[in-house]
């Protein structure tokens, strides 16, 4: 990535990827074809825009009184397609998708 993406503070000092509006694209719009590795191979990808409608915490407790917080932020989607450009599924049946995402740890205190 060229560039930083927009950043949003909430709550215990971490920060949340917020896609800028121009990044996503724009519904009716041919997605770009891209190469990208999955599973060990090179495959065609393409983005796929959308939008942030929850991303709750996960909190666990230890027994000596600590704890915990734990969330998944999803900065980008891509699609797995085939040469002629449809979503490509796996042996279950569901869409080969790509994340690029990381994974928020805050610790707590009871």
């Amino acid at each position: 990535m060229s560039e930083l993406p927009e950043l949003d503070r909430i709550t215990d000092k971490v920060l949340a990827y917020r896609p800028a509006k121009q990044d996503r694209a724009k519904e009716g719009q041919m997605a770009e074809v891209r190469k990208m590795n999955f599973g060990g191979e090179e495959r065609s990808v393409i983005e796929l825009p959308f939008e942030i409608r929850r991303e709750d915490w996960a909190e666990y407790a230890f027994a000596d009184g600590g704890g915990v917080r734990v969330k998944v932020v999803v900065a980008r989607v891509w699609q797995v397609v085939n040469d002629d450009g449809k979503p490509v599924y796996d042996e279950d049946g569901d869409r080969a998708i790509i994340t690029e995402h990381r994974v928020d740890i805050v610790p707590t205190t009871t």
